[in-house]
C-alpha cells in the first residue's frame, strides 16, 4: 500500500468546515475553522461519514479521525463529508430509497423508529457489548449509556441494537458567575472556606454554592438584577419555545417527581398529586389523567409567568430584555456583547453546546475590545439548578435539567463484511473513554456518555464545561430526556394524533409550546401575562380527555 497522499476531488467528498448550529435547529457561528481533513492515502477505500453540524461542531469529528486514520492498516480509511443538518428523518428517507450519500450517520436525534426495521442499517450490538476501556476492563460501552434501558428499546429491532448515543444536549439557566460575583449576587455564608453557602444540594465546594435554594430566594436575585439596571434574561425568540420547555419540563418533574414525570410518557405507573399527598394509578387506558389531573404542568407555568415573563415579554421592568426575533445565535452574541454594557443581561436560556456554538462571537469579542479576558474559556459561566418549588415532591437539595435534543449515531450495512467490521471498530472506539475524551478536548463538552474525565484534560475545559460535568457527576440531579421518555409507549409515536405534552388549543389556534402562546397574544402587562397562563392551563387540561383517549388507545393498541 503507498503512502503517498493525493487529493480527494470528488464532489461528495468536499471537506469542509461548515457554520456551526443550535443542537436543535442549525445555522449559527463556526465552532472553529482549523482543522480540515481533505486528503487520503492513494489505494485506500473511504468510509463516509456524515456528521450534524449542530452547536458541538464537527472539529472534534476531522481531530479524532485525523488520530484514528493513522492507526489503521488495512484498506480502509474514515472520511468526513461535508457538515450535513439534516434531520434524521430525512436520512431515513434516502437510506431507504438508496442514495444515503455516506456510510456512517451522526445526528442529533434518536427516532429511528421506521429505519431501524427496514433492514438497511448495521447491527451495532457488538459495539454496546465491547470492553474498550483498559482502566475498566469489565465495563460495556452500553453501561456508559444514560437512559439504557430506553435506548435498548427505541433502537432495538429483532434482537439487534442499530444505533448508539450521540450528544445529550442538557439545557437550562446559564448565569453570568463573574457578574454575580462582582455584584454580591452570591449568597453568603460565613462558615463556609469560600464564604458562599452550600447552595441546595448542601454540599460545600461544587456546582451550586452561592446560589439561590428557594424561589423566594429567586425571586430576591431577579428584584437585585433589576435593581442594579441589568436584564436578568435573554431568550433566543425566533425558535421554538425560546428554551422556556425546559424550564418547564424540569420544574414539573422537581413538583410531581421524576418517575411521576416519566409516567407521564409511559402511561403506566403512579401520577404524584402534591395537593393532596396522594398518586393516581395511570394505566395506558387512562392516559388522559396526566392531562386532566396532572399539577405540575401547571406549576411550572406559574414559575415561567412569576420569575421569567414578570411583567409581560416587551415591557422596560420586564425580566427579558425584549428582543423579538432574535435568533439563538443572536442571542447568545447579545448576552457575552452587553459585557460591555451598562445594562448587562445576567443570564439566559440555552443548553450545554451553547459556548463552542459562540466560540468565533467570544473571540471576536476580545479582538474588537482588545481585550483577552473575554475570549473562549476566559469568562465564567455556569449552569444555575432550579430552585425548590414549595410543596415539591422531590427532596429539597436534589435538582433536575432537561435535555433538548439526545443524538444518535448509526450506519448503513454493506455487503462487504470487512467494510461492516472496519465500522464497527471505529464506533467501539469512539464509544471508548479515549474517543470520548477527544471528543470532550475539541468540542469543549461531553457526549451523551457517563464516563470520567482524566485530570489533565478537565483542566484543558472552560469553566462553564468544568460546572457541566460537576453536575452530570452529581448523585443531586437528575437528568429528565422527554425526547427520549416518547420511546416508553407507541402511544406517543405510532399515531398522527399522538400526544405532545405541551400542545394546546387556545381559542381555536393549535400552538406547539407555551412561549408561543404569549408571544402571539397582546401580554405586556403582568394582568395580560396572567389572564393568558389562565387560558394555557385551561387549554392543556382539555387537550386529552376520556373520549378522546380512548379513540386514540384502540387505533394505536387495537
Amino acid at each position: 500500500m503507498k503512502n503517498k497522499l493525493v487529493k480527494f476531488f470528488a464532489t461528495t467528498l468536499a471537506l469542509c468546515t461548515c457554520a456551526s448550529a443550535f443542537a436543535a435547529c442549525g445555522g449559527g457561528d463556526t465552532s472553529s475553522s482549523s482543522l480540515t481533513q481533505n486528503s487520503i492515502q492513494e489505494g485506500k477505500t473511504p468510509i463516509l461519514i456524515s456528521c450534524y453540524g449542530g452547536g458541538f461542531g464537527t472539529d472534534w469529528l476531522v481531530s479524532m479521525l485525523n488520530k484514528y486514520n493513522e492507526t489503521l492498516d488495512g484498506d480502509y480509511q474514515f472520511v468526513k463529508i461535508q457538515d450535513s443538518l439534516e434531520s434524521v428523518s430525512t436520512t431515513s428517507q434516502k437510506i431507504i430509497s438508496g442514495v444515503g450519500g455516506a456510510d456512517i450517520f451522526i445526528r442529533d436525534e434518536s427516532d429511528l423508529m421506521t429505519l431501524k426495521t427496514t433492514g438497511k442499517l448495521l447491527d451495532l450490538s457488538s459495539v454496546w457489548t465491547a470492553k474498550p476501556d483498559a482502566a475498566k476492563p469489565e465495563r460495556t460501552v452500553k453501561e456508559k449509556f444514560y437512559n439504557a434501558e430506553i435506548l435498548e428499546s427505541a433502537w432495538t429491532h429483532n434482537n439487534a441494537q442499530y444505533a448508539i448515543p450521540y450528544t445529550m444536549g442538557t439545557s437550562g439557566i446559564v448565569y453570568d458567575h463573574d457578574l454575580f460575583k462582582q455584584k454580591g449576587w452570591l449568597k453568603k455564608d460565613q462558615t463556609t472556606e469560600s464564604g458562599l453557602s452550600k447552595g441546595k444540594d448542601g454540599i460545600e465546594g461544587n456546582y451550586d454554592d452561592g446560589l439561590p435554594e428557594t424561589v423566594a430566594e429567586y425571586g430576591t436575585l431577579l428584584g437585585k438584577i433589576r435593581d442594579a439596571g441589568m436584564w436578568p434574561y435573554i431568550l433566543y425568540d425566533g425558535i421554538a419555545s425560546a428554551g422556556t420547555d425546559h424550564i418547564l419540563n424540569a420544574i414539573w418533574a422537581q413538583y410531581e417527581g421524576v418517575e411521576s414525570y416519566r409516567t407521564a410518557y409511559s402511561y403506566n405507573g403512579k401520577m404524584y398529586k402534591p395537593s393532596t399527598g396522594e398518586s393516581v394509578t395511570i394505566t395506558p387506558e387512562t392516559g388522559y389523567k396526566v392531562y386532566t389531573e396532572g399539577e405540575g404542568k401547571e406549576k411550572a407555568i406559574d414559575f415561567l409567568n412569576e420569575y421569567v415573563f414578570y411583567a409581560g415579554y416587551n415591557k422596560t421592568d420586564a425580566y427579558c430584555k425584549p428582543e423579538k426575533g432574535a435568533s439563538h445565535t443572536e442571542s447568545e452574541s447579545k448576552f457575552i456583547y452587553s459585557y460591555d454594557e451598562k445594562a448587562r443581561i445576567a443570564m439566559t436560556v440555552n443548553g450545554c453546546w451553547w459556548e463552542n456554538e459562540a466560540r468565533v462571537t467570544f473571540d471576536t469579542h476580545a479582538n474588537r475590545t482588545r481585550n483577552p479576558k473575554v475570549g473562549y474559556g476566559k469568562r465564567d459561566f455556569r449552569f444555575l439548578p432550579l430552585p425548590y418549588i414549595d410543596g415539591q415532591q422531590m427532596p429539597k437539595d436534589e435538582s433536575v435539567f432537561s435535555v433538548n435534543t439526545f443524538g444518535s449515531i448509526f450506519a448503513v450495512k454493506s455487503t462487504d463484511d470487512a467494510k461492516n467490521q472496519a465500522i464497527l471498530d471505529f464506533l467501539t472506539y469512539f464509544a471508548s473513554d479515549e474517543g470520548l475524551m477527544e471528543f470532550t478536548k475539541v468540542s469543549g463538552i461531553m457526549p451523551a456518555y457517563n464516563f470520567d474525565i482524566d485530570a489533565e484534560t478537565l483542566k484543558t475545559l472552560t469553566p462553564f464545561a468544568r460546572n457541566y460535568y460537576e453536575i452530570v457527576h452529581s448523585d443531586k440531579v437528575h437528568i429528565i430526556c422527554p425526547e427520549l421518555y416518547r420511546y416508553l409507549s407507541p402511544l406517543n409515536y405510532t399515531s398522527t394524533n399522538a400526544p405532545k405534552p405541551w400542545n394546546m388549543t387556545v381559542e381555536k389556534v393549535d400552538y406547539a409550546n407555551v412561549y408561543s402562546v404569549y408571544r402571539a397574544k397582546n401580554t405586556d402587562t403582568q394582568e395580560e401575562v396572567l389572564s393568558w397562563s389562565e387560558k394555557i392551563k385551561a387549554a392543556l387540561r382539555a387537550e386529552h380527555n376520556a373520549t378522546s383517549w380512548a379513540a386514540l388507545y384502540k387505533e394505536v393498541m387495537g
